[in-house]
């Protein structure tokens, strides 16, 4: 027999209702066809003047409504049964929650955490707000650290984004693997939180930053000391320390890294970061020193002379930092283009106007890893939009191809593209296009080339390139890609490049996806496009070259290098007759190439292992290449030289170093 409805309830909710000034529709007349509660899906749809969510009718079953201005704000019941099985609120960005009720009150079923930004970033991006539950906004950083603090090949991509203003003292975020945390506001100073980590994995004397790669932070305001020990694949941008950085953790081996366009009021300490650059930044003072400090366009770089202490100074630089995105009510959604700043000293944020031009939320597209393919992706492109790759890993079998000019491709949480057909990640044929915060990791077939920007034989100009991370190995059982990144575009940028050939696989197994004829990546970067810059370009462990520089005017300011640790056996690594593939090899045809504050490390695992040069480039006086540290990290062969046959040894036996002022062209 059917239920019928409990009218005194009915009339309890409808006076409730009416007090409340809400409308209440009973469902007992409810004629239209039914589902059951299990079947029912709450859609929400945009409009220019707010959102709707809609349902199915289910028989004698109360929908309760709840708004929220925010994710984990307050949520307050706002209608109940709305007419037409219908929820319509004049208002954007806010939340919902959809409680589904029998005649008893008793709730059959309940749907959170619904909301434009959810459907617009998907499920792992999580904006919070001010005025946020702090033991909820908390709990998702913890449990998100906890989940990503030993995941170095998890395929889980995360990012928060804080909307403007300033969150409890009780709040506080440590960055793990994968997660990239981000202000919403037009300026550092408009996102004010209270901590900001990420700390040595291990425990004890054992403890150590040297693999803690793939995070970042930017356009934040930290109020307290703040330690950052990383290394390699890590971003630490437009940040507000009020205290102190720490680049190390308590004395522990850290590998970085780059810090950029930031304020620090108190001290920066390097400690045991074996080699940073910092660029355009503002702080009290810098304390460290180990082999390879770097600072361009810094208000107070230290001072001393090469090599007694390991400085490279580079007075001002002319960059245009990396997009961002921003939100506001009135605007929404973002991605702010910074002016290019030419001859600068200090942060790009401090003073004048920081944004040159934004692109609307119209004009973005959010692909989504669950959604999306090459081709979703390249007909938004050819519609004139930019792209936000929300987290996740977007396996295609064809290229992104950026035809447009002045495109941005921004990623959230390190979202990564893998290629599955032998195919390239990414290919560009546009002027002025803009990369960032994306990994590229080799598919289990050949590419030839993950990502190429230009085209050979044509004409591009302008591209950026920021935080763009490359991967061959460690993330599946055989990989390969004969060039990770290869150049065609004049007046390229590259800002913060980790280009790696893996040396180990993940931490159940170090092994897995990792040896010479396992992960086959040739050469890291080929660069055919004049006056290319690159400032913090970090590229290891590939069999031939690392870096191959063939356009006229570069500029590479600050380098990274460990070469090969797996070379099976002298006779196997031969550059024609000389011992062993320079990490960067300028091409004889190049007549002006400057290079300055360059790291060049050996750690051959087989005994007999000699490299002749860490660098070869012509002998001619356009060539210019200043302060160059070559390390010798373990007892097995030698570096012989620092470019071509001068500079001398990081030699025969144990761990030892050379450092080189300049090399002397004739």
């Amino acid at each position: 027999m059917e239920k019928k409805p409990n009218a005194v309830k009915y009339s309890i909710i409808a006076v409730a209702a009416a007090v409340m000034g809400l409308s209440f529709v009973g469902c007992t007349e409810n004629k239209e066809e039914s589902v059951t509660v299990d079947e029912v899906e709450i859609k929400l749809t945009s409009t220019k003047n707010g959102v709707t969510l809609s349902w199915q009718n289910v028989k004698d079953v109360d929908f309760y409504v709840y708004k929220s201005e925010s994710r984990y704000g307050e949520y307050v019941l706002d209608d109940i049964n709305p007419d037409g099985n219908k929820y319509t609120d004049n208002a954007h960005y806010c939340y919902y929650k959809v409680v589904l009720s029998d005649g008893d009150g008793k709730t059959l079923k309940t749907f959170n955490n619904i909301g434009e930004e959810i459907e617009m970033f998907g499920q792992n991006v999580y904006i919070v707000s001010p005025d946020d539950d702090v033991d909820s906004v908390n709990d998702i950083f913890s449990t998100m650290h906890s989940r990503m603090v030993n995941s170095e090949f998890s395929t889980r991509r995360y990012s928060f984004l804080l909307k403007p203003g300033e969150y409890s003292d009780d709040i506080g975020i440590n960055v793990g693997y994968y997660t990239t945390v981000g202000g919403l506001g037009y300026s550092p100073v408009d996102t004010s939180i209270s901590s900001l980590t990420c700390l040595n994995r291990g425990s004890g004397g054992g403890a150590h930053a040297l693999i803690n790669f793939w995070r970042g932070a930017e356009n934040l305001s930290v109020r307290s000391d703040t330690t950052w020990a990383v290394s390699q694949g890590v971003s630490l941008r437009a940040v507000d320390i009020t205290g102190n950085l720490f680049l190390h953790d308590s004395g522990g081996y850290a590998s970085g890294g780059m810090l950029a366009d930031s304020r620090i009021s108190g001290q920066v300490n390097s400690g045991s970061q074996q080699q940073w650059l910092s660029r355009n930044c503002e702080w009290g003072s810098w304390s460290g020193n180990v082999w390879n400090m770097c600072f361009s366009g810094v208000n107070k770089p230290p001072t001393g002379s090469y090599p007694s202490v390991k400085y490279t100074v580079e007075s001002s630089s002319s960059v245009r930092e990396k997009p961002f995105l921003t939100f506001d009510n009135d605007n929404g959604y973002r991605i702010a283009i910074p002016a290019m700043r030419t001859d600068r000293v200090g942060c790009s944020w401090t003073d004048g106007e920081r944004i040159e031009r934004y692109i609307s939320e119209d004009k973005i597209y959010f692909a989504k890893p669950d959604r999306d393919g090459a081709d979703d992706i390249n007909a938004a492109i050819q519609s004139g939009k930019s792209v936000v790759f929300t987290p996740g890993v977007y396996a295609f079998d064809k290229a992104v191809n950026v035809s447009a000019d002045d495109a941005v491709l921004l990623g959230l949480g390190l979202a990564t593209i893998t290629p599955t057909s032998g195919n390239a990640c990414l290919t560009t044929s546009g002027n002025g296009v803009t990369v960032a915060g994306l990994l590229f990791d080799a598919g289990e077939e050949k590419s030839d080339s993950l990502v190429t920007i230009g085209t050979a034989g044509s004409v591009t100009t302008g591209a950026r390139l920021y935080d763009c991370y490359f991967r061959v190995g460690g993330s599946y059982e055989h990989s390969a890609a004969d060039t990770s990144l290869t150049v065609y575009t004049d007046n390229t940028l590259c800002d913060n490049m980790w280009i790696w050939r893996a040396d180990h696989g993940p931490e159940a197994n170090r092994s897995y996806g990792v040896g010479w004829d396992v992960n086959d990546g040739e050469t890291g970067v080929k660069i055919y496009g004049d006056y290319v810059t690159a400032y913090a370009l970090m590229a290891e462990h590939y069999k031939g070259h690392n870096v191959e520089w063939y356009g006229e005017g570069g500029k590479l300011f600050f380098y990274q290098s460990e070469i090969a640790y797996d070379v099976p056996s002298q006779a196997e690594w031969m550059d024609e007759t000389r011992n062993g593939y320079s990490s960067i090899m300028v091409d004889e045809s190049v007549n002006a190439f400057t290079a300055s504050g360059l790291g060049i490390y050996s750690n051959f695992h087989n005994e007999g292992i000699v490299l002749d040069s860490a660098i070869t480039a012509p002998n001619k006086r356009g060539i210019d290449i200043t302060h160059i540290a070559t390390v010798k990290l373990n007892s097995f062969g030698a570096i012989l030289n620092a470019v071509n046959d001068y500079g001398g040894a990081a030699g025969i036996g144990g761990i030892n170093s050379r450092f080189t002022e300049r090399f002397k062209t004739d």
